[in-house]
């Protein structure tokens, strides 16, 4: 589905070019349609074009002769295209099977844009626009990309979301316009690639990538790296991380939940402008036992002393959200230094194995709104809590045995907490 951010970055990019190519209707039910676009000398001649928020401002001086789309498909079969095609965007609700030529974007020199989804190509392709700065392709059908990836020097945002492809490149290429990478949810990537040619690199994407087992050390020298998402990356059974750079002051946003990351390295402190990071449901030692009783009787005759490895947070002062939920953290999992995040408003350490909680690393934690132990089953007691809380979460806290946690928790909160406990006493 396409949305207001892709088409603004269209408009942005085409608007005073003389042709370009897109889709027709409104994006709430896309058709099977595209639209060849030319520039009107009629300065009072508009195009509204609508998203799924909000309708674009008038473009000035576009006239739309609609096309088939068995005409796009006859122009890159045949390889007949032009130079004067500037975009291209066809984006299918359902799979569109076909044999373009293998050369097909050789002869559309001045494609900048390229958005394709639910195309599927059943022969290989020998290039790519050459001068293309978007490349969109949603359910990508390939193994690999084209050879000359490399020399896309003009690429900013490259997205292969839901794509069959394997490895990204072959080697270093030099890209250095390359901000965005999306390959979320393409469950056969195995491999990410050497990264080193892309030091302007702000946006990864690896959500869902379950096949992923290697990841270039390159990657924790991003420098402008600011989004990191591997989330659900299964298979990535790294011992630890990659080192984080000392130059990777950029990164605000970092998960790594649902991984079988065993460590965080100690070099985690070099992000010093971090607001966010997952760790969720890296386990470190594989288990996925069901919630409930039978989960409070596994532990009681096999206590775990195992769980993910966690460094000092001394440096990341700018952390305000912080998941360590269903980690396997056990007591003296936690460095003491917890109570050092000064900013942290979120931490949610549900699901861990502790019996109890360093003292004074909850309570120092002044800026704190919302503290998530649900699920911590061995818990003792509760900590002192700090004073600006605004939720509370302690469902399925069995190990409460006296109704003194209870009168100190509440004494603990101010006016204003929402307290959600479900502890269940018999």
């Amino acid at each position: 589905m396409c949305n207001h951010s892709i088409l603004n970055t269209i408009f942005l990019l085409l608007i005073g070019k003389t042709t370009i190519i897109i889709t027709t209707g409104t994006f709430e039910t896309p058709i099977k349609c595209v639209a060849y676009v030319k520039m009107s000398s009629d300065p009072g001649f508009y195009l509204k074009a609508y998203s799924n928020s909000r309708p674009f401002n008038f473009i000035r001086g576009i006239r739309v002769k609609p096309f088939k789309i068995y005409k796009i498909d006859a122009m890159l079969k045949g390889n007949i295209g032009s130079k004067k095609v500037q975009s291209i965007h066809l984006n299918l609700q359902e799979q569109y099977r076909t044999n373009w030529d293998p050369d097909c974007f050789s002869t559309l020199g001045n494609l900048i844009l390229l958005y394709l989804s639910n195309v599927h190509l059943s022969c290989s392709l020998s290039t790519l626009p050459s001068a293309v700065k978007v490349l969109i392709w949603e359910r990508y059908s390939l193994q690999a990309l084209p050879h000359n990836i490399s020399q896309l020097y003009k690429l900013v945002d490259l997205r292969l979301r839901y794509s069959k492809i394997k490895c990204l490149w072959n080697g270093t290429p030099v890209l250095g316009k390359l901000k965005f990478i999306d390959l979320s949810y393409s469950e056969d990537l195995i491999e990410m690639p050497d990264l080193r040619g892309v030091q302007n690199l702000e946006s990864l994407l690896l959500e869902g990538c379950i096949s992923l087992v290697r990841v270039h050390e390159s990657l924790g020298q991003l420098r402008r790296l600011v989004k990191l998402n591997m989330k659900d990356c299964r298979n990535l059974k790294l011992e630890e991380l990659p080192e984080f750079g000392e130059d990777m002051k950029s990164l605000s946003i970092c998960d790594l939940s649902e991984t079988s990351v065993k460590e965080v390295p100690p070099s985690i402190i070099h992000l010093s402008n971090i607001k966010e990071l997952s760790l969720r449901g890296s386990k470190g030692l594989a288990s996925n036992y069901s919630r409930g009783l039978s989960q409070l009787l596994w532990f009681m005759r096999h206590p775990i002393s195992m769980g993910l490895s966690l460094p000092s947070f001394s440096g990341l002062s700018s952390l305000k959200k912080l998941d360590l939920s269903d980690c396997n953290l056990c007591d003296g999992s936690i460095p003491d230094d917890l109570s050092g995040l000064s900013s942290l408003m979120d931490l949610d350490l549900s699901g861990n194995n502790f019996a109890s909680l360093p003292a004074g690393c909850i309570s120092n934690l002044t800026n704190l709104e919302y503290f998530y132990l649900s699920n911590c089953l061995r818990l003792q007691s509760m900590p002192h809590l700090p004073p600006n809380l605004l939720k509370v979460d302690a469902t399925h806290y069995p190990s409460m045995e006296t109704s003194l946690d209870l009168q100190n928790l509440f004494a603990s909160l101010v006016a204003k907490v929402s307290l959600s406990i479900h502890a269940s006493l018999s």
